[in-house]
């Protein structure tokens, strides 16, 4: 069996509106495995952003804990990488000075910089764009530049808020791959939002389903389907359907 790499512990979140509390998250609990790929989905609105945030040490908890690796999360982490909705790059920098800066920020000497850099960029299967800037490129490469980015530091958990939400969807299914191969390669964990059930069920080892607001766990659903996945098979659209329903049902109750 797996082991755990990060525990939710009972997290509830409450912000104030306008003078009125807010329930968010509702004594939400969860645990991830080591080198599992987690996949988040629920109802727009439902808090999969402020709970992925809450995990990257960005936002406090109401009540409950976050712990990786049995150590209590409640700021940002070198054990933790987080690829926003609105991922930035540096403009005047180059595909390659992106990648080395936050190696460049935590002293790491310039041999180790050189050497890490040049394996993610074989990683990411950027090595010939290199020498380029993010306008010069696609919005499914400037995407794996910014998670080269955060795997550069070494972080054992990655967190990705609907990476591929802003690309057509040509480029979203090859950068699914994309993933599913870093996430291979670099032996991380990874936790991940998306709108997109078929993404979801294509991607994930697990799916957690929340449910409207205040957000609490509808269920987690097993993806028991070998790599790599048929998008029409029988199997396939039976999970989507089962996820479809909870998540329609959700939103009439």
């Amino acid at each position: 069996m797996s082991r755990t790499k990060l525990k939710i512990e009972k997290i509830s979140k409450n912000f104030r509106v306008n003078g009125t509390l807010l329930p968010v998250l509702n004594a939400l609990s969860l645990d991830v495995h080591e080198r599992e790929f987690l996949t988040i989905v629920g109802p727009s609105g439902c808090g999969k952003t402020t709970l992925i945030r809450i995990i990257a040490g960005l936002e406090e908890t109401s009540s409950g804990r976050i712990l990786i690796d049995d150590m209590v999360i409640n700021a940002p982490s070198k054990k933790i990488g987080y690829v926003p909705q609105e991922f930035s790059l540096f403009p005047w920098k180059t595909v390659e000075d992106n990648i080395k800066f936050g190696l460049k920020i935590n002293s790491v000497k310039k041999e180790e910089i050189n050497e890490k850099v040049k394996e993610l960029l074989d990683l990411i299967g950027l090595s010939s764009f290199k020498d380029y800037y993010p306008k010069d490129i696609s919005g499914g490469m400037r995407q794996k530049v910014a998670i080269a980015r955060s795997l550069a530091i070494n972080q054992t958990l990655l967190l990705l808020d609907e990476p591929l939400r802003s690309l057509d969807a040509q480029s979203r299914n090859k950068l699914q791959n994309d993933i599913l191969k870093i996430w291979k390669k670099s032996k991380r964990t990874i936790i991940f939002v998306t709108h997109n059930i078929d993404e979801a069920v294509y991607l994930s080892d697990r799916i957690v389903v929340l449910s409207s607001l205040p957000a609490n766990l509808k269920k987690i659903i097993p993806i028991n389907i070998d790599r790599p996945r048929d998008r029409t098979s029988s199997e396939f659209n039976l999970i989507r359907k089962e996820i479809l329903n909870l998540i329609y049902y959700i939103n009439i109750s």
